[in-house]
């Protein structure tokens, strides 16, 4: 375990002023879903998350909108990643090492294509209409509270990303 890092899933139990973070899966009438959801709890006396802890919340938030905004047919790959990036680093944080979507379906990861940094090692892959990708990620560690990350999954229609999970634009309170 890192210094001042909450511990992975196991016997320890939670902290006040940690976050915690759920990666949910559900499989329904032989399709997939997987979304992630963010709680705080508050230490004793609080009524809001410390600010670097809203603010970094916040940051993720946006960042995954860029995702979903750039999930349109045509658009390579890459693009929602490099969305992503811009809000993430341009807030002052470092940057995130995985992609940030997958494509989903009959299951969780369905194959084809990630939402990923571009590169020159592998072919430029372009979203279709009809996919369903999840939104996610950019996991980023907030010192002594625990990681932030966000996932929803999105089918890209010939208009856009329609998001089928309930977004959460608040961190939740506990």
């Amino acid at each position: 375990m890192r210094p001042s890092a909450t511990p992975p899933p196991g016997d320890a139990a939670l902290r006040r002023g940690w976050l915690l973070q759920i990666d949910f899966g559900v499989k329904y009438n032989g399709f997939c879903a997987d979304f992630q959801r963010m709680w705080y709890l508050r230490e004793a006396g609080e009524a809001a998350p410390p600010p670097e802890a809203q603010r970094l919340f916040d940051t993720v938030r946006r960042g995954v909108d860029a995702i979903i905004a750039h999930l349109k047919p045509g658009a390579a790959t890459w693009e929602p990643a490099e969305a992503a990036r811009a809000v993430l680093v341009g807030a002052g944080y470092p940057e995130f090492k995985y992609n940030v979507g997958h494509q989903l379906g009959r299951a969780t990861h369905d194959g084809g294509p990630g939402l990923g940094r571009q590169r020159e090692d592998a072919p430029e892959w372009r979203i279709e209409a009809g996919n369903v990708f999840t939104a996610e990620g950019l996991e980023t560690f907030l010192e002594g509270r625990g990681w932030i990350s966000l996932e929803d999954d999105v089918l890209v229609t010939d208009h856009g990303g329609e998001v089928l999970t309930t977004q959460q634009r608040a961190l939740w309170l506990v």
